[in-house]
């Protein structure tokens, strides 16, 4: 009886540790994928000076909400000032035959990095 106590010690020992290394994967996958999100969200002092314009003119209620770290936007927040940015885009960033121009490739490229956390926010299709 002894011995079958002792084997079935050893499988749960083995299991439990199987079952902590998986936790300890998933947690760190996790941390990665903020960090990630934190770092790909970052903005250049440029960026960060058009963004300030575009907020100011346009809904200058959330200036105060700026940073350079735009992860910190709440998604209503974020969604506003993405509209804001489209409209500026809509405005000011074509030329005459409809192209970007080069203020618009640089609103663009700010419209890219402020809605890249709102994909975390979707469901699955």
């Amino acid at each position: 009886m002894a011995a079958n106590d002792t084997i079935l010690q050893k499988t749960l020992s083995r299991k439990v540790h199987l079952v902590f290394q998986v936790l300890e994967q998933f947690a760190l996958g996790l941390l990665a994928e903020v960090k990630l999100q934190q770092m790909n969200t970052k903005l250049s002092p440029q960026q960060l000076q058009l963004l300030q314009e575009i907020v100011n003119i346009r809904c200058p209620e959330l200036i105060s909400s700026v940073e350079t770290d735009t992860h910190k936007l709440s998604l209503q927040d974020r969604r506003t000032i993405l509209n804001a940015i489209r409209n500026e885009f809509a405005s000011s960033g074509l030329g005459g035959d409809y192209e970007p121009t080069k203020r618009g490739l640089q609103i663009e490229e700010l419209q890219e990095i402020l809605n890249r956390p709102n994909f975390k926010h979707q469901k699955p299709r």
